[in-house]
């Protein structure tokens, strides 16, 4: 499952989306969701999770270390620790506070045994205290983020692995 903002300020995405129809489709079951909203992200996690559950998941969007905003239109300005701020100046963004939200409550239970969840964003892997250990922890699958500013690009390793190459160091964290 991969899922990104509808807009984006700057063209981060074009080459992500192209890519998408270049995926074997023989090998991998493939969904593309335009999500605008964390509500909005547990529900596309559930809807896919239906019929298999989900090994590959994907989230794309402009991040920063507390948060990735799921759509430009979205964007509250120069980043701020959400932690600092009411959840409504966030109410659209990926944040570990809107990972606490009920509709995420039996979100783990959507992934395979092996699922993986790569954040497509800049720094949501900085430091110990960031999204992608947030995601690990609430999706109970190991998650990739990026340490700092970022570009990335799903690529197929053995026919049958999918992988995502950061321009910058990145971080695995575990649930």
């Amino acid at each position: 499952l991969l899922t990104g903002p509808k807009s984006d300020h700057n063209t981060a995405f074009d080459r992500l989306y192209k890519q998408l129809g270049s995926l074997p489709r023989d090998k991998f079951e493939v969904h593309f969701a335009y999500v605008r909203q964390a509500s909005q992200l547990a529900y596309v996690i559930k809807k896919v999770a239906v019929r298999k559950k989900i090994d590959y998941l994907f989230i794309a969007g402009h991040g920063w270390v507390h948060g990735l905003t799921l759509d430009v239109g979205n964007l509250p300005g120069a980043p701020q620790d959400p932690r600092k701020y009411p959840r409504s100046s966030y109410a659209d963004d990926l944040t570990p506070y809107q990972l606490e939200d009920e509709c995420f409550d039996d979100t783990h239970k959507q992934f395979s045994k092996h699922a993986l969840c790569y954040l497509m964003s800049c720094s949501t892997g900085k430091g110990e205290d960031n999204l992608a250990n947030a995601v690990a922890k609430r999706f109970k699958v190991r998650t990739f983020g990026a340490r700092d500013v970022n570009s990335s690009t799903i690529v197929v390793r053995d026919k049958d692995v999918l992988d995502l190459e950061y321009t910058s160091e990145s971080a695995m964290f575990s649930p």
